[in-house]
């Protein structure tokens, strides 16, 4: 997905995280990152706040599997469409 979208976020707690068993290395090696935080010109967040708004590394908003039909992410598309 090369497109920018608008999600509302819903978090402050949780970030994305790594561990010797499941490296970020591994993520990008795999083309694994599905989501990332960017400014509203396209541009990195650099783990700045707001636009990064938990501090996830690499601006990471969404992993998916290695087959691509899982998907994990942080901000909270959910909370858009209740009333």
């Amino acid at each position: 997905m090369e497109d920018t979208i608008t999600c509302p976020i819903a978090h402050g707690e949780g970030n994305f995280q790594t561990t010797d068993l499941f490296p970020l290395s591994s993520f990008i090696e795999h083309d694994q990152v599905a989501l990332t935080y960017i400014r509203p010109d396209g541009s990195p967040a650099n783990g700045e706040y707001p636009v990064n708004p938990n501090g996830s590394i690499l601006d990471i908003a969404g992993i998916c599997n290695e087959q691509g039909n899982v998907l994990g992410l942080m901000p909270h598309p959910e909370n858009h469409i209740h009333a």
